[in-house]
């Protein structure tokens, strides 16, 4: 989606589902995630997401998640 020198950004789309023992819920991702490269193949990213939940008790929630990635 975007691409420079030392970083690219990606558009992120997924589902997940789960279960307890009483319920199975669904849910939809969507997101971008941009992430910077470092020496030795490290790399720093921050995610933005936004999940849709279907059959649980929130029905949106958003989140921001910063991490590295460690080659291995």
């Amino acid at each position: 989606m975007i691409r420079g020198r030392n970083h690219h950004g990606n558009l992120r789309i997924g589902a997940s589902v789960g279960s307890d023992t009483e319920d199975v819920i669904g849910i939809g991702h969507i997101g971008y995630e941009h992430t910077y490269a470092l020496y030795s193949g490290w790399e720093v990213f921050w995610q933005l997401r936004e999940d849709i939940t279907i059959g649980g008790k929130d029905l949106l929630r958003t989140g921001v998640a910063l991490g590295v990635k460690i080659p291995i």
